[in-house]
């Protein structure tokens, strides 16, 4: 909580190119992709971009336990958080080559 002109936040952002062509994806293939937590009050949303296209946001998960994920994502899409090693992790599961894209994660920290 901070009002509009104190607020003061910090992004950070990460990002990992996953490419899956159509041999890969005959059987339902799962994912988790990891990105590290440097602050222990956040919200990191996961965003994508498939080659060409737009940003797509994918949803975030917060410190105070607030998670969001796109609905058109959600049966295919997890977050989970490890506090021990400061590590959030994006689970994907039955995977296509639609889903090919660059990953990132941006870090909110406050």
């Amino acid at each position: 909580p901070c009002s509009l002109h104190l607020c003061c936040c910090f992004w950070q952002l990460s990002y990992v190119s996953l490419f899956l062509n159509s041999s890969m994806v005959v059987k339902p293939v799962s994912l988790t992709l990891s990105c590290r937590i440097s602050i222990t009050r956040y919200c990191l949303h996961w965003i994508r971009q498939p080659e060409g296209k737009a940003l797509e946001w994918m949803g975030y998960k917060c410190s105070s336990e607030g998670t969001e994920t796109k609905d058109l994502l959600k049966s295919k899409t997890s977050f989970t958080v490890n506090t021990s090693s400061n590590t959030l992790y994006l689970q994907m599961n039955s995977l296509k080559s639609e889903d090919t894209a660059v990953y990132y994660c941006a870090q909110y920290t406050y």
